[in-house]
């Protein structure tokens, strides 16, 4: 299910993946920066994926060390409560069995400091959801960075698995870091077929893409929203300048 189409184009399809790099397991001597293990948390047909295969949790299995408790430091992420109040709730059956179309994937963390990183800027929302507000509005105007980083440390050792949502095949690996490396693993949802060569996200314009988190709210809200639109876009973040340029692809937060 796709929302109305905005007069800046449709919503771009995305690849959800997990990428880790080599040279932070087996070495710089041995891998370069551009080689390594990639899953899609939803293949296509032509990769292999089963009819019945809709998606992917992704989790951490922990064998030496024992971890942090799990935190949370989120202050720089685009808050749906703050410009869409009333169509912020997310569908209930994400974090049950029966688990909608819409969802690739999921990350289940139970440790570690979980983090909003990277450089604010400064953004803006419309308050096309929220008429009650003043474009002045704080809320409205928030500084936001698009990068979330969840660190452990205090391991040595520790497996990744994904198990799909229904029946399929279970992947896992076993990661050790080289001598005196540090593991990165990218967990992104991008507009691209090649995520091995992606890097940090670049510079780019308005974040339209930021459209797909309606897309997870519930089932009742989107509809009303829908219908509220009447062919109007959604409201997205827009960077400061107007007409400068910003970050693409960036996360939200949701109340639950």
């Amino acid at each position: 299910m796709v929302l109305t189409p905005a007069p800046t184009g449709n919503l771009r399809r995305h690849r959800g993946f997990v990428r880790i790099r080599l040279s932070d397991v087996l070495g710089p001597n041995l891998a370069d920066n551009t080689t390594g293990i990639l899953w899609y948390f939803k293949r296509r047909l032509d990769e292999g994926r089963t009819a019945n295969e809709a998606g992917h949790d992704l989790k951490a299995d922990f064998f030496q060390g024992p971890g942090t408790p799990p935190t949370a430091a989120l202050g720089n992420l685009a808050k749906l409560t703050d410009f869409a109040p009333g169509y912020s709730t997310l569908d209930s059956n994400i974090f049950g069995s029966a688990i909608p179309d819409t969802i690739v994937g999921r990350v289940l963390i139970d440790r570690g400091t979980l983090s909003s990183t990277g450089n604010p800027q400064d953004w803006s929302v419309l308050n096309t959801l929220n008429p009650s507000v003043g474009l002045d509005d704080a809320r409205l105007n928030p500084q936001l960075t698009n990068e979330v980083t969840w660190e452990v440390v205090g391991l040595s050792q520790l497996r990744l698995s994904m198990d799909p949502f229904q029946t399929g095949t279970r992947y896992f690996v076993d990661i050790k870091a080289a001598d005196g490396a540090i593991v990165e693993v990218t967990v992104a949802n991008l507009c691209d077929d090649n995520p091995l060569l992606w890097g940090p996200s670049k510079a780019s314009a308005r974040d339209v893409d930021f459209r797909w988190h309606y897309q997870l709210i519930d089932p009742g809200q989107l509809t009303r929203l829908k219908s509220l639109l009447n062919d109007r876009d959604l409201p997205y973040p827009i960077p400061h300048p107007i007409n400068g340029l910003g970050i693409d692809c960036l996360p939200a937060l949701a109340s639950r």
